[in-house]
């Protein structure tokens, strides 16, 4: 599946035994490039109408997801810790450690398809969030 897409996105989030369940619908650009997959979207929030601008880069071998959305910039690697960065301004940064628990997708497929990441955001040792976000692509 290569070109514009429809997205529509679930992110499930648990904090402090809280859960919080957002979604997001909108559209994109999914290219495919040598060794992987880039996806550029806008997506509103259903809650409050809030857009998003986000892109995914997904690396084949190794899978691994590099992910920016808003202020956040995001590496997920099943196989090591990697660090975030939440943006506060434009010139300070908090680093913040992922642990990925599952990172991986489905876009073979000409009409669908589905992006899958599930990590957790540690400040100084400390959970901070538990994020399972899915992506669910149509062809338009």
């Amino acid at each position: 599946m290569d070109g514009r897409v429809n997205v529509r996105v679930v992110t499930r989030n648990r904090i402090g035994g809280e859960e919080e369940t957002l979604r997001f619908a909108g559209e994109g650009v999914l290219r495919r490039r040598p060794g992987g997959w880039l996806l550029h979207y806008d997506a509103v929030s259903e809650t409050d109408g809030t857009v998003t601008e986000s892109s995914v880069r997904l690396t084949d071998e190794p899978a691994h997801i590099a992910l920016r959305s808003g202020a956040c910039l995001l590496h997920l690697d099943p196989e090591t810790q990697t660090q975030a960065r939440l943006l506060e301004g434009e010139q300070d940064s908090t680093p913040m450690t992922v642990t990925t628990r599952e990172a991986e997708w489905r876009l073979d497929a000409p009409d669908e398809g589905q992006i899958i990441m599930h990590y957790l955001l540690t400040l100084g040792g400390a959970p901070v969030s538990d994020l399972h976000v899915s992506l669910y692509l149509t062809k338009r």
